[in-house]
Order: structure tokens, then sequence, then C-alpha cells
């Protein structure tokens, strides 16, 4: 009986050692050691969410806390220990130095990861139609706003035409993502006084829901990414409003402590193409109206004084169409427009409270005399 309890005993004053022991090979045992660390980015903000995990076995990991600090046991101090998260460089420290860890934000790496405005994922466990675009490609296609680079990049985002605004800058353009989703109505209906972009995607700024005027006259240099959701994936996160499809953008994030003032400046040109039009001139057009026997210029009452004016009138405008006379009427309501936009930035506060002023001021004129915004 002694010996059962001498056992008993020593079994529960030997049990926290006993638990951290494990069969390394068949003939010893070897004891786990904990490493606490904590893991920031440049600025010194914790980053939460970081999977740790030592080098070649992804199923011993863990993550990182809301605070950035993180908790793991390995079999000693001289293992590999691999941090990853999403937005930034993957770094392999020894578990004897991962005390404080920084990881470097990775701007290469935003096409390999998809952003729905509710979480970031990887795009290998993404299976929904979605295309990512990064500031470098917003911004090499155009500068006149965000709408326009997003018009030349994916040919699946239809902008409709608007031939009775024409160019005029303050009427917001009609898009197509997934397709005509109601059908058109009169405009004289009181349904079409209520429904004015029926088809038109959802657009989701940092989080929160937008319109298309915000996102027109936003300064394009604060956007960090846009991620266009296009199959039903996109009404699965958003519901109803995202039938239409998704378009999701996340400005830059705060980078340092310090106060940054940062001011962009751009020219724009719009001017009208009149190339596709081939109109007569005034030769060609008093040739056609002789040839098609137009009897303007044979007398309006057909005696021989009204003649010889008419006859007369005729000769003067050959005359002159023959010297080059000529006004090109279409050019006449139209210019070519010179806006100019700019846009000052102040980035100031710490760690754990940042605040980012932005004043804009933007010029657009457009291609016909008397329209700007």
């Amino acid at each position: 009986m002694r010996k059962y309890l001498a056992i008993l005993l020593f079994v529960i004053l030997c049990g926290p050692i006993a638990y951290n022991l494990e069969a390394q090979t068949a003939g010893g045992l070897t004891i786990k050691t904990k490493i606490t660390g904590k893991v920031v980015d440049e600025g010194g903000v914790p980053i939460p969410g970081v999977f740790v995990y030592p080098r070649g076995n992804t199923q011993g990991g863990t993550a990182t806390e809301g605070d950035g600090s993180f908790q793991i046991d390995v079999k000693s101090k001289d293992v590999v220990l691999v941090f990853s998260a999403i937005g930034y460089v993957t770094r392999e420290i020894k578990a004897s130095e991962a005390k404080n860890v920084v990881l470097k934000e990775d701007h290469e790496s935003l096409d390999e990861s998809v952003v729905t405005g509710i979480f970031t994922r990887k795009k290998e466990s993404f299976t929904g139609a979605v295309q990512t675009i990064t500031a470098e490609e917003l911004t090499r296609v155009s500068n006149a706003n965000i709408v326009e680079s997003l018009k030349r990049i994916d040919p699946s985002l239809l902008i409709l035409e608007n031939l009775e605004a024409g160019s005029n800058p303050n009427v917001m353009a009609q898009m197509q993502l997934r397709g005509a989703s109601a059908l058109g109505m009169e405009t004289t209906s009181l349904k079409s006084n209520f429904v004015t972009a029926a088809n038109m995607p959802l657009f989701i700024l940092d989080g929160f829901e937008t319109n298309i005027e915000k996102i027109t006259d936003m300064d394009m240099n604060r956007v960090q990414s846009i991620t266009i959701l296009k199959d039903a994936s996109a009404k699965a996160i958003y519901g109803s409003k995202g039938a239409n499809g998704v378009i999701v953008i996340e400005t830059k994030a705060l980078g340092s402590d310090r106060t940054l003032v940062t001011y962009t400046g751009s020219v724009t040109v719009e001017a009208p193409d009149l190339t596709s039009y081939n109109l007569c001139n005034a030769y060609e057009k008093l040739m056609v109206e002789d040839r098609e026997g137009l009897k303007y210029y044979d007398g309006l009452n057909h005696d021989s004084y009204s003649t010889v004016v008419q006859q007369n009138m005729y000769y003067q405008r050959l005359k002159r169409a023959m010297e080059g006379e000529s006004t090109y009427w279409l050019s006449k309501p139209v210019r070519i427009g010179f806006g100019h936009k700019h846009s000052l930035g102040v980035e100031m506060g710490n760690k754990d409270l940042k605040t980012f002023l932005t004043f804009s001021y933007n010029d657009v004129q457009g291609a016909m005399k008397g329209s700007k915004r």
C-alpha cells in the first residue's frame, strides 16, 4: 500500500515537469523551451494575427495577440522561428533572438491578397472572381480620377457614355460591373425619379460605404489598393447592396510617428476629338447645293431681277470659298480645357493615436465651353 502511495505522490509532484517532456527518440527525452516575444511594425505599432511557427513545422505554430505578443513552445532556443503576415515581409529569426521582432511592410505582395473591406485573405484561399489593383497601376494609366483609371485597367467594368450630358464634368459616370440587374424605365415615370443608378456597384472606402462622387473627387495618391469583387461572393458579404459587384478601396496607412507634410499637384488637359467627323467645307457645300438643283440661287420670284441678284450672291460665295474662307462650326462650342489639381496632407500623432488632414483643390475644365467642376 505504501508503495502505491509513494508512486501517486511522485506523479503529483512531477506532473508539471512530465507535461513538458516530449519523446524525441526511442531512447531519450527532451524538455521544451517556452519562447515569448512581441511583433511590431517599423513604426513600433503591434501587429496582431502574425503566424509564428518553427521552420518546417507549421502545425506547431501560433498567432500574435492584439498587442502583438506571442508565446510558443520549441525544442530548443536554436530553433528558427518564421514570422508571416499578409502585407509584411516574412522573416526568420532564431528563437533565442525573437524577443522583439520588427516586420517590414511588403507593398509588392498586395496582388497576392484579397481585401474585401471586412477581412483580408490570401488569393489561394479565395474562390471568388476578384481583381486587385495597386496604387502604381492606378496612377500609371491616368491621373484624372479613380474612375478614369479603372475604366482603362479592367475591361469588365463598363462605363456607360451619357450622350445627353456630353463632356459635362458635373455628371457622374454610370457604370456596370455585373451587367444590368434592372430594366430601364421611362424618364417620365415616378419610379425613375428615385432609382437613378440601379446597376451601380457598391463602393467601400476603408470599410465604410460611400458614393461615386466621393470616389471621383478623392486624391488618387491616398489610395493603397483597389479590389473589385465581381461574382456572387460580394453579395454573400454585403447582402443585396453587393448584387451589382463591389469596389473596395483601401487608403495608405500612416507611416511614422513624426509629423509629415506632403504635397502633390498635377495638370490635366481635356481636348475634343473631331477627327471622326467628315463634313463639307464651304466650297463643297456650295457644290452640293448647286449639283442638287437648289432653286435658291435661281431667283426667289423667278423674275430676271431676283435671278441676277441670287446668281451674283452665288458667285460671290463661290469666290470666297475658292479663296479658302470656311467656318468649321463643330469647333465653335468646344475648347481645350486646362485643369489643375492640388492636394496638401498633414500627418501627425503617435503609435496610439494618429490624425491625417487633407486639403485638396481640383479645378476641372471640360471640353465644352462653359463646362467646369
